[in-house]
């Protein structure tokens, strides 16, 4: 009689579990690519500064609440604890990488006649496409929110000085109002 041969796909021995490899290795290495892909496709960190100091640049006010774009970076937004319990933020800095903010909002309230203002500031197109070593500063004086861009290099001998005193020596831009 004749050789039997066995035609179906996982006759062979060496091949048996190949039908699932081959299946299986295309799919995960999809979903590790989308994994990755997503990963990478978060907002871009930048190393630079966020802060205000209302008890030596607004003496007047009390801030009641602010936000630097959507970062959760310690010290960008007013942490809650802070909100229930005292209710007032004197200051904050931070610094390190973190997304760059597309908006500033500030909640506060004038001491002398217990007003409450509050201002959201568009950060799109007042801003440096390089924002590397700089720091968004804000300082309210009364009824207005001023925000300020600190540059990374010293201010020269001739320029004017502008905002706040601690910033004297570098370079500083207010970018609002304009």
């Amino acid at each position: 009689m004749g050789v039997f041969f066995d035609i179906r796909p996982h006759a062979d021995p060496r091949a048996r579990g190949m039908g699932l490899r081959a299946t299986l290795l295309p799919a995960l290495l999809l979903a590790l690519s989308l994994v990755l892909a997503a990963c990478a496709s978060g907002p871009r960190l930048v190393d630079h500064g966020f802060g205000f100091d209302a008890v030596a640049d607004s003496p007047g006010v009390q801030v009641l609440d602010y936000r630097y774009g959507q970062s959760h970076a310690p010290g960008a937004r007013m942490p809650q604890w802070a909100r229930d319990d005292a209710g007032v933020a004197g200051g904050t800095h931070t610094r390190g990488p973190m997304p760059v903010g597309d908006s500033l909002y500030v909640r506060w309230r004038i001491r002398a006649t217990g007003e409450v203002l509050e201002d959201t500031v568009d950060l799109r197109g007042r801003l440096p496409s390089d924002m590397a070593g700089r720091e968004i500063y804000f300082v309210v004086d009364q009824r207005q929110l001023q925000v300020y861009l600190v540059g990374t290099r010293a201010r020269g001998a001739g320029d004017a000085g502008i905002g706040p005193a601690k910033f004297r020596l570098r370079e500083i831009e207010r970018i609002y109002p304009p």
